[in-house]
This record gives structure tokens, C-alpha cells and sequence, in this order.
């Protein structure tokens, strides 16, 4: 069984000491290295890592901390990190966000609060490292998977869900994410993380780019969050969603594939042939549904639907949004309708609105609350890895023809 390794930047030494006393109950025990500066900690790495976490203190504070930090990950391959702070402020978002810290706790922090937040971390970073063994780098390493995230049901939380698992995703070992908004007339991805796109999917298309063209012109219109994520806008005006056929909804998949590691595509409610192509595109598809008895019938409807197109279940996973008691159905009862079951199971979160409102996934936002929590152990076991995708999926569904001969038909 491995052994965990964590990495405690820590200029006092009080941090590591409770690290230390904390994680002795975690069975297999993890490794603890301490390190007191930046300067010293490429030579820690080398000699001792890589490190499946790095709990880092006060000395991010310092100027360029959250930079370097964001080097330190990549250098142990990954590691998840947890951020204990004296002070931080809302100002520190965009850094924390790059960064990509799992958790932030005020010094001085309990032992319980602490020992959870290590914990998580090293269940979360052993469950990604069993999800993806083996590392190809980053972008441009070969065909990446596509997730389709589609819902029969408005209000589901697509969006929520798309730029939440791209956040989980981008900031993974050397991942590149790349959302694409198919919600052609009405989409909410730039919106919802505050951008303010100056090329869309629309603007690309106009192009008419074909294979390694439309590629590289892909990179050209695409608007990058702060995260990293990259993102491929809707149309600003919904008439012109109308020009966009499902063969050039095939090609940008194509193109994003061969660019990225992982391709999230944000469809809209309505099973138009554009979502269908993104459908058979798809590597792993999520079907979201709410806790309510509209969207359960739905949810039957829409896997009903993906057995006529002749999607293998093995690529769908069923995500319950928005749980909260007392509403007159249970989770329980609803999982009784699917004997697939439910991935994850969201609860409800009032943050959820507030990391909206502020541009921000909800990972990012609020990593110690309990939507954060459930979703991110829920994605670490249930996303596929790209790697994965290139020996487990056929070759011949890569590039698939069927709606460009529908189109030239």
C-alpha cells in the first residue's frame, strides 16, 4: 500500500509539528518533510518527493508565494494542496484559484479541522493518481477525452457542473481543459465565470478552417479564465446558432480533442442534432437531475433516449443536483428508479450561487463546504483520464463521418 508523502512549507516549524502530531492516525502513516523557504524546496523535491501533498504556510504570503507554489505542484507531479494561512483576503482569490489550492485554513486551526483537510487531500490525490496512471504531459500529448454534460431538465446545474469539473480537471497533474458552450442560443458559460469573450464558436466557424487549421485557429478565439481553463464561447446574437450544423459541431470537437487533454461540452436542454453529435462524440457523458419528481421523469426519458442512440452505459454517470431534505422525495428512494445508481450526490449549498455571482467555480470558491467536498471526492472516482481514452476506445469513433455525409447529402 503506498505510503503518502507530504511537504510542509513552513518558515516556523510549529505548522509541520502539527502536521506531524495530527496525521499519525492515518493508517498507512504519511512521510512528513518539512521545508522553511522557497529557495531550498527544488532540492526537497528532488531528494525526497514527488509528494502527494503540500500543506504550504505562512511564507506564500510572501511576494511571489502563490507563484511559486503553483511551479512547486507541477514539479512533485501534481500534488493537491492545502493552504494554512495567519490572514487571507478575498483579494487573494485569483492567486489561491491559480494556484490550486483544495483547502484554505486560518493558523491557528484545530487539529480535527486540520487533520480533515490533510486527509481529504491524500484520499483525493490517491484517488486521481489511480484515475489517470501514467502522465502524457500536457497539452498536445494526444487525442484527449471528451465529457459530455447534458441534463432533459431545465435548472439542473449543467453549467455549474462543466465549469466546476473543468476547474477539478485544469488543475490536475499537467492537464489542459477546454469548455465549449453548445448552448448555441442561450449560454451561460462566460457569464458564469465572468468573461467577456471576443471571438465565439460562431466567429470560429465563419473561418471555414478544416482539420489542423481550424486547430490552430481554435487557440485564437478562445477566452482563458483565470484558472487556465480555456474556454470556447456561444454566439452572442442566438440567430446565429441557426448557421451551426452538427458536422461543424463534430469538427470543433475534433479540434479541441487534438489541442487538449479534456474537452467539457455544456449542452442545452433540448436533444438537438449539434448536442446528439457531442453525445457520440463523447467519451463519459454526465446526466444531472434534480430532487424533484419533473426532472426524475426526465432523467428516465433522457437514459431511455442515450439506449436508442446506442450509448454503452459504461459511459454515463447519473449526478444528483441540488439534494436538500424535506422536500417531499428522497435520494433513496429516487436511486430506486436507477440501477445504475448516482455518481455523486449533490446537496444543496447556498455557496453555489455566491461563487456564481463571483465568477468563480464553487471548488475554487468555498473548497471547505460541503458541496465542494462531495463533488470533488465524487469527480476523483468517477471522471476517466485521457490516457485511458486512447487504448479503450476505438479508433474509428475519433473522427466519425456520419453527420458530415448527413450534411453534404
Amino acid at each position: 500500500m503506498h505510503s503518502p508523502k507530504l511537504l510542509v512549507l513552513d518558515g516556523a516549524g510549529a505548522l509541520s509539528m502539527q502536521v506531524e502530531r495530527v496525521v499519525a492516525g492515518l493508517r498507512p502513516t504519511p512521510t512528513v518533510v518539512l521545508c522553511d523557504s522557497f529557495d531550498a524546496v527544488s532540492g526537497v523535491i528532488r531528494e525526497s518527493g514527488p509528494f502527494d501533498v503540500i500543506v504550504a504556510g505562512p511564507i506564500t504570503s510572501k511576494a511571489g508565494g502563490f507563484s511559486r507554489l503553483r511551479d512547486l505542484r507541477t514539479e512533485s507531479g501534481g500534488a493537491q494542496l492545502v493552504l494554512a494561512l495567519t490572514h487571507w483576503r478575498s483579494a487573494d482569490l485569483r492567486e489561491t484559484v491559480r494556484a490550486g489550492a483544495l483547502d484554505i485554513l486560518r493558523l491557528p486551526v484545530a487539529d480535527e479541522v486540520l487533520l480533515e483537510a490533510v486527509a481529504q487531500a491524500v484520499e483525493i490525490g490517491a484517488a486521481a493518481t489511480s484515475a489517470s496512471p501514467g502522465d502524457a504531459g500536457g497539452k498536445g500529448a494526444g487525442p484527449g477525452t471528451v465529457i459530455a454534460v447534458v441534463s432533459a431538465s431545465g435548472g439542473s446545474g449543467k453549467t455549474f457542473l462543466s465549469t466546476n469539473l473543468a476547474y477539478y480537471l485544469q488543475t490536475g497533474p499537467k492537464k489542459q481543459t477546454c469548455l465549449i458552450d453548445l448552448d448555441l442560443q442561450f449560454g451561460e458559460l462566460s457569464t458564469s465565470l465572468r468573461l467577456k469573450p471576443r471571438q465565439t464558436i460562431h466567429d470560429l466557424l465563419s473561418l471555414d478552417g478544416e482539420g489542423d487549421d481550424l486547430a490552430r485557429q481554435l487557440e485564437e478565439h478562445l477566452e482563458r479564465h483565470e484558472s487556465g481553463i480555456s474556454v470556447l464561447a456561444a454566439p452572442e446574437d442566438p440567430a446565429q446558432a441557426d448557421g451551426i450544423e452538427a458536422a461543424d459541431v463534430a469538427r470543433v470537437i475534433d479540434a479541441a480533442r487534438s489541442r487538449f487533454d479534456y474537452v467539457i461540452v455544456d449542452t442545452p436542454t433540448a436533444l438537438s442534432e449539434p448536442v446528439l453529435v457531442a453525445l457520440e462524440q463523447a467519451d463519459q457523458i454526465f446526466v444531472l437531475a434534480t430532487l424533484d419528481l419533473p426532472s426524475v421523469r426526465n432523467l428516465g426519458v433522457m437514459l431511455s433516449t442515450l439506449k436508442k442512440l446506442k450509448v454503452p452505459t459504461d459511459r454515463v454517470k447519473l449526478l444528483l443536483n441540488k439534494v436538500e431534505p424535506d422536500v417531499g422525495i428522497d435520494a433513496a428512494r429516487v436511486e430506486q428508479y436507477f440501477p445504475q445508481g448516482f455518481s455523486i450526490i449533490i446537496p444543496y449549498g447556498r455557496e453555489v450561487n455566491r461563487s456564481l455571482n463571483m465568477g468563480q467555480p464553487v471548488l475554487a470558491y468555498a473548497p471547505r463546504g460541503a458541496v465542494s467536498k462531495t463533488l470533488a471526492a465524487g469527480l476523483a472516482e468517477s471522471t476517466i483520464a485521457p490516457e485511458a481514452d486512447v487504448t479503450t476506445v476505438e479508433p474509428e469513433r475519433r473522427r466519425r463521418c456520419s453527420w458530415a455525409h448527413r450534411k453534404s447529402a
